[in-house]
């Protein structure tokens, strides 16, 4: 099979982001600045959102959310939205090509990857930088990149963890138990209000995979990412 990471121009992925290509050749730029301008577009169009959505029980923000009173969106659904047209296309377990630009100006990281393992770059944003509650972990995903497995993603998350708490074991638990059962009942809302818009999966199994990431890195322990690391150690150099 022809590695398509080979056919990869990468001066056309010039900004920090996301960048998807689907199986027809429809590319999504999820760059901060795409991102806010799609957002603004979609938000300010009342014909994209109908009334007895918004009305919905659960559409309506979180029970400990600070803007619960409020009569507006929830705004862990603002990076979302604009992105329901294109995705709503296919199904969460085929195929794309991923293409995530960090900070790092000439490091790149390229998958060829289901729709819903890519899709949890957007689901990550849309509950550690829109989120209210959410918004306050943030720290936690410092240097994770959205294309690592699963369980690279809980090591790096419980890594940050432990130095934020300076490696006081009841600090960690506490802080671990804490975020844990907030992002649990935020992304389990969050796959109830995509209910309300997906005709496909792609989108509800991303944040579901979001969680899962949460639920292994409450499974972490030093003891694991010890054994972790001398795995690493002892592997033959390529």
């Amino acid at each position: 099979m022809q590695d398509k990471t080979l056919n990869i121009s990468f001066d056309n992925f010039a900004q920090e982001g996301l960048y998807l290509i689907f199986p027809d050749s429809t590319r999504v730029e999820l760059t901060r600045d795409n991102i806010q301008m799609m957002t603004k577009e979609y938000w300010n169009d009342p014909k994209k959102i109908p009334d007895y959505v918004k009305t919905g029980i659960d559409f309506q923000r979180c029970p400990f959310c600070p803007l619960k009173n409020q009569n507006d969106l929830c705004d862990a659904l603002r990076p979302v939205l604009p992105l329901l047209e294109v995705v709503d296309k296919y199904a969460s377990f085929e195929k794309i090509t991923a293409v995530y630009k960090g900070p790092d100006t000439s490091i790149y990281h390229v998958a060829d990857t289901p729709i819903q393992e890519a899709l949890r770059f957007i689901s990550m944003i849309s509950l550690m930088h829109y989120c209210q509650i959410g918004k306050r972990f943030w720290q936690y995903y410092f240097d994770v990149v959205p294309l690592m497995s699963g369980e690279e993603i809980a090591r790096r998350m419980y890594l940050n963890i432990y130095w934020l708490n300076k490696g006081n074991q009841q600090e960690i638990d506490n802080t671990i138990a804490l975020f844990e059962q907030r992002i649990r009942i935020t992304s389990t809302n969050q796959i109830k209000r995509m209910n309300l818009f997906c005709k496909k999966d792609a989108f509800m199994n991303a944040f579901a995979n979001n969680q899962a990431i949460i639920m292994l890195l409450s499974m972490c322990t030093d003891k694991s990412l010890n054994e972790a690391l001398e795995g690493f150690k002892t592997k033959t150099p390529v």
